[in-house]
C-alpha cells in the first residue's frame, strides 16, 4: 500500500484515501479543448480545488495508486477537457466520486457540452449529473454513453431534460465495443425519456444504441414513437441492437412518417424482417396525402445484421431508391440477406438515386451475377465514392467487372473487397484498372487467397497510379517483400500528395486575391445598396408611423362605437325589462280588475235574488191585506223595518260602488276603456237599482197613503 498525505497543486490542498491499484492513467486520454486562458473554470474561486476534487474522486473510482506524475498528467486531460463551450472526459474510468465532484463544480459554468462517454458514474453519478443538467441553461448537448447507468439514474436523467427543454443531442447508447457498460432502460424510465424527447422540441439527435429498450416488452417503443411523432427538429434516431420488433419499428416508421425532418436513422441488429421494408414502401407510396409532407428528408439509413430482411425485403427498399420522396446518400445493408436478385433491383435504381454516395453490402449472399450488374450502372454514376462488397461470393468474374467498372468510373474513392475470392485474375484485373484511375483513394483486399506473383502484378501495375493512399492486403499469400514494396509506392503516393499542397496553395491565394477584389467591387456595390436601402427603410418607418397613427386613431374610434352600442345595447335590455314589469304588472292589474267583476256580479245576483225575494213578498202582503187590519200595527212595523234595511243596503252599495270608483281611478291609461265601460255598466246597473228601490218605495208610499186614507175611512165609519 501507498498513502500520500497532501495532494498540492499550487497551494490547494486535500487528503484523499488512496489505496494501491494495478490501473495506469493512459496518456492518450484526452477531450477537445482550448488553451487555459479561454478555460471557464477561470471564474472559479479555486481552480486548484476544481482539479483536485475530481482528481481525488477519480483515485477512489479506480483505485489507483497517487503519484506527481499523474496528477500532472491527470489535470493536463481535464485542462484540455474543459473548454469554453463544454465537458469532455471520455473513456478515464470516471465512476460515482468523480461524477459527484463533476456535478458539484460545474454549476457554476455556462456549458453547452457535456461529454462522460465510455465511463463508470452508474445511477448515483447520473443523479449528480441530472442536477446540473438543471442548473445549467446553456446546455444543449448531454452524452453519457456506456456509463453502465441503471433505470432509476436513466428516470432522473430524463426528468431533468424534461425540465431542461433546451438540448439538441440526447445521446445514452454506445457503440457495439462498449456494449458491457451500456445503459438500461425499464418502463418507468422509457416513460420518463419520452416524455422528455416531447418536451425538448430542439432536439436534433437521439442516440440510444445497444440499450435494451426492448428486453422485457415493447412498450417502451411505443412511447418513443408517440414522442417523435410531428417532433419538429428531430434529425437522427440510433436504435441499433435494442432489442426492437418488426412490429415497434413498422410503428415507429409511420409515426416518422408524419414530419419530414428525420434524416439518420439506425434500425440495424435488430433481427427485423421484410415487413419493416414494406412500411417503408407504404409510408413513401402515401407521401401524397394532405396530411403528409411532399418530401422524405431521410438520407442515412442503416439496417444492417437484420438477416431476415432476406431477398424481398432488400429488393422491396432498393426499390424504394427510384422514388423521388427518399433520397438516400448513404445505405448500410450488411448482412441482410441480399442476393443477386436484390442486386439487381439495386443496379436498377442507381439510375435514379443521383445523391447515393456510400452503399455498404457486407456479409451477403452477392455473386458474381449482382457484381456484373451493379458494375454496369457504376461506371457513370456521378455520386457514389465508397462500396463495400467484403464477404461476399463475387469470384474473379464478379471482380473483374468491377475492375472494369473502375476503368471509366471518376468518383469512386473506397472499394472494399475483403474477402471476397478475388483470386489471381481479380487482384490483376484490379491493378490494370486502379493503374490508370485517378479518384480512386482507399481499396481493400484482404483475405482473397491472391498469390505472390500476382501480388507483384498488382505492385508493378500500381507503380502508374499517384493518387491511391490505402491499400489493405493482409491475409493473402504475399511475400513480405512485396508487402514492403506496396508500403513503399503508397507512401511515394501520399508523399505526392502533400508536396501538391503548396501549389495548391498558391493557386488558391491567386483564387482568393481575384475573389478579394470581386469582393472589394461587391462591398461598394454592397455600400451603395445599403445606403439606399436605409433610406427606403427610413421612408417606410415613416409610412408605417403614419400607418400607426392612423390604426391608432382607427382603434380608438372602433373602441369608443363599440362602447356605445354597448350603452345602447344596455339601454334596450333596461327597457325590455322594464316593458316586461309593466305587462306584468298590467295582466296583474287585469286579473284584479276580473276579480272585483266577478264580485260584483255575485253581488248583483244576490240582489236580483233579494229583489224577488221582497216582490214575492210584496205579492203576498197585497193577497192579504184584507187581513192587515187586525194586524195592522205589526204590518206597519215590518214594513218600516224593512224600508230601513233597504235603505241601508243602499247606502252600503253606495259606500262600496265609491270604494271602486277610487280604486280604479289609480289605473294606466291603457286601461282606461274597459274602465269607463266598467263604470257605465255599475252606473246603468246603480240606476236601474235606485230606480226600482224608488218605485218600491213609492209603491210602498203609496199602499202606505191608501191603507191611511183606508184606515181613516174605517175610523170615520165606525165614528159614524
Amino acid at each position: 500500500k501507498a498513502t500520500v498525505s497532501v495532494l498540492n497543486w499550487g497551494g490547494a490542498a486535500c487528503s484523499p484515501p488512496v489505496r494501491a491499484g494495478c490501473g495506469e492513467l493512459r496518456g492518450g486520454m484526452v477531450g477537445r479543448g482550448s488553451h487555459a486562458h479561454h478555460h471557464p473554470a477561470a471564474a472559479l474561486k479555486d481552480t486548484d480545488e476544481f482539479y483536485n476534487q475530481i482528481f481525488v474522486g477519480w483515485l477512489k473510482d479506480t483505485r489507483v495508486l497517487f503519484s506527481a506524475d499523474k496528477a500532472k498528467r491527470f489535470r493536463r486531460v481535464l485542462e484540455k477537457g474543459l473548454s469554453d463551450r463544454g465537458f469532455v472526459m471520455r473513456g478515464l474510468g470516471l465512476g460515482v466520486n468523480a461524477a459527484i465532484a463533476i456535478g458539484h463544480k460545474l454549476l457554476k459554468l455556462p456549458l453547452e457540452k457535456l461529454d462522460l462517454y465510455e465511463n463508470v458514474i452508474r445511477d448515483e453519478g447520473a443523479e449528480a449529473v441530472a442536477v446540473l443538467v438543471k442548473e445549467t441553461p446553456a446546455l444543449t448537448v448531454l452524452n453519457l454513453g456506456a456509463n453502465d447507468i441503471g433505470p432509476n439514474g436513466i428516470y432522473h436523467l430524463a426528468a431533468a431534460a424534461q425540465a431542461h427543454r433546451r438540448l439538441t443531442q440526447l445521446i445514452l447508447g454506445c457503440e457495439a465495443e462498449q456494449t458491457m457498460t451500456a445503459n438500461q432502460v425499464d418502463a418507468a424510465a422509457a416513460k420518463a425519456l419520452a416524455e422528455a424527447i416531447r418536451a425538448n422540441t430542439h432536439l436534433r439527435v437521439l442516440d440510444l444504441n445497444h440499450v435494451k429498450l426492448g428486453k422485457e416488452s415493447q412498450e417502451a417503443f411505443k412511447m418513443i414513437s408517440a414522442a417523435v411523432e410531428k417532433h419538429p427538429s428531430l434529425h437522427v434516431v440510433r436504435l441499433e441492437e435494442t432489442g426492437m420488433s418488426t412490429e415497434s419499428a413498422m410503428e415507429l416508421i409511420a409515426k416518422l412518417a408524419r414530419q419530414s425532418t428525420v434524416q439518420h436513422l439506425n434500425f440495424a441488429g435488430n433481427n427485423l424482417s421484410h415487413h419493416m421494408c414494406r412500411a417503408l414502401a407504404k409510408v413513401l407510396h402515401d407521401r401524397g396525402t394532405p396530411d403528409a409532407p411532399a418530401d422524405f428528408s431521410l438520407s442515412k439509413l442503416f439496417v444492417h445484421n437484420n438477416p431476415k430482411i432476406g431477398p424481398k425485403g432488400s429488393a422491396q427498399l432498393f426499390n424504394l431508391l427510384c422514388s423521388g420522396h427518399m433520397r438516400l446518400t448513404v445505405l448500410d445493408m450488411s448482412n441482410c440477406g441480399v442476393d443477386d436478385g436484390a442486386v439487381l433491383c439495386l443496379a436498377n435504381a442507381l439510375d435514379y438515386a443521383e445523391t447515393i454516395e456510400s452503399i455498404t453490402l457486407k456479409r451477403n449472399g452477392i455473386t458474381q451475377i449482382g457484381s456484373l450488374a451493379l458494375s454496369q450502372h457504376l461506371e457513370t454514376h456521378q455520386a457514389l465514392t465508397f462500396l463495400s462488397l467484403s464477404s461476399n461470393k463475387l469470384g474473379c468474374e464478379g471482380v473483374v467487372a468491377l475492375a472494369s467498372m473502375l476503368e471509366y468510373n471518376n468518383v469512386l474513392r473506397t472499394l472494399e473487397l475483403d474477402d471476397a475470392r478475388v483470386g489471381d485474375q481479380g487482384c490483376v484485373a484490379l491493378g490494370v484498372a486502379v493503374a490508370g484511375n485517378q479518384t480512386i483513394e482507399h481499396l481493400r483486399l484482404s483475405c482473397n487467397h491472391v498469390t505472390d506473383e500476382a501480388g507483384k502484378a498488382f505492385t508493378c501495375l500500381l507503380d502508374k497510379n499517384r493518387t491511391i493512399q490505402h491499400i489493405t492486403v493482409s491475409g493473402n499469400q504475399i511475400d513480405h517483400s512485396t508487402q514492403m514494396r506496396l508500403k513503399k509506392l503508397l507512401k511515394r503516393n501520399k508523399q505526392a500528395k502533400e508536396n501538391e499542397l503548396p501549389e495548391k496553395l498558391q493557386k488558391e491565394v491567386v483564387r482568393l486575391h481575384y475573389q478579394q477584389c470581386k469582393l472589394q467591387e461587391a462591398n461598394s456595390e454592397l455600400a451603395w445598396h445599403t445606403k439606399l436601402r436605409s433610406k427606403l427603410q427610413e421612408e417606410i418607418a415613416r409610412e408605417e408611423a403614419g400607418h400607426v397613427h392612423e390604426r391608432e386613431v382607427t382603434e380608438k374610434k372602433n373602441l369608443e362605437l363599440a362602447d356605445r352600442m354597448r350603452r345602447e345595447q344596455q339601454d334596450i335590455d333596461d327597457i325590455a325589462l322594464k316593458m316586461k314589469a309593466k305587462l306584468t304588472e298590467f295582466d296583474k292589474f287585469q286579473e284584479d280588475i276580473q276579480q272585483d267583476l266577478a264580485r260584483l256580479n255575485e253581488r248583483l245576483t244576490l240582489e236580483v235574488g233579494r229583489r224577488e225575494d221582497a216582490e214575492k213578498a210584496l205579492n203576498e202582503r197585497r193577497e192579504e191585506l184584507s187581513y192587515l187590519q187586525r194586524e195592522k200595527e205589526r204590518e206597519r212595523e215590518i214594513i218600516e223595518l224593512q224600508a230601513a234595511e233597504i235603505r241601508a243596503d243602499t247606502e252600503n252599495y253606495r259606500t262600496q260602488q265609491d270604494g271602486m270608483l277610487q280604486k280604479m281611478e289609480g289605473l294606466q291609461a291603457k286601461i282606461d276603456q274597459l274602465e269607463a265601460v266598467a263604470n257605465d255598466r255599475l252606473r246603468k246597473e246603480t240606476e236601474r237599482k235606485e230606480a226600482a228601490a224608488n218605485q218600491k218605495l213609492a209603491k210602498l208610499d203609496r199602499a202606505r197613503k191608501k191603507k191611511e186614507e183606508e184606515d181613516a175611512a174605517n175610523a170615520l165609519l165606525f165614528d159614524k
